[in-house]
């Protein structure tokens, strides 16, 4: 008879093993609906998503509205605590969202964990990082290149590093069709 220390290590066991081949294997599937698939297994994407090649997994706390567009080299961290993103959200290349990090203050480098938010008709341009524990209000968009610190307002655009507001976006925005590639 197995302990509950050696199930809870036989549950890690697959649940890291899961991780890994959804960042070796599916995230390298040049079919996109065969990817979509083995996602929605993993945790919820919406109808009408597309989650593009080389997109790193990084835990199972993730839910993505639906319409939504994650682009090729993007992370998401579900590790540590929730990240969800709304409706007709898009996720440019390279953009990194972490839900967990490390207390500076911490002697022992704990780690700590925060949810991030990213409300419908979010624009996260190429390169942008969100840390942990931020909400993107509705309709926002975040610069090429920008770090969010902080949460960040509906309808506004910010920028630079840490992203400050520059301006703010028309609030007339309508759900486009979904992007839903064969290959890519």
């Amino acid at each position: 008879m197995r302990t509950p220390g050696e199930k809870r290590a036989g549950y890690e066991f697959a649940r890291n093993f899961v991780i890994l081949f959804l960042n070796a294997a599916a995230a390298r599937i040049p079919f996109h609906a065969i990817r979509l698939f083995l996602y929605r297994r993993a945790f919820r994407v919406g109808t009408g998503s597309s989650i593009l090649m080389n997109t790193t997994i990084r835990g199972f706390r993730i839910s993505i509205g639906q319409g939504c567009v994650i682009n090729s080299g993007v992370t998401l961290d579900g590790r540590g605590a929730a990240l969800t993103l709304g409706d007709f959200v898009d996720v440019a290349p390279y953009v990194r969202i972490w839900t967990l990090d490390h207390d500076p203050d911490s002697p022992d480098h704990v780690a700590r964990a925060r949810p991030v938010t990213v409300e419908d008709y979010v624009w996260l341009a190429s390169g942008a990082t969100v840390l942990p524990g931020v909400t993107l209000g509705r309709g926002c968009i975040v610069a090429a290149g920008a770090v969010v610190t902080k949460d960040v307002a509906p309808w506004t655009i910010v920028a630079g590093i840490p992203a400050r507001a520059i301006g703010e976006r028309q609030q007339h925005l309508v759900p486009r069709k979904p992007y839903s590639p064969w290959f890519e």
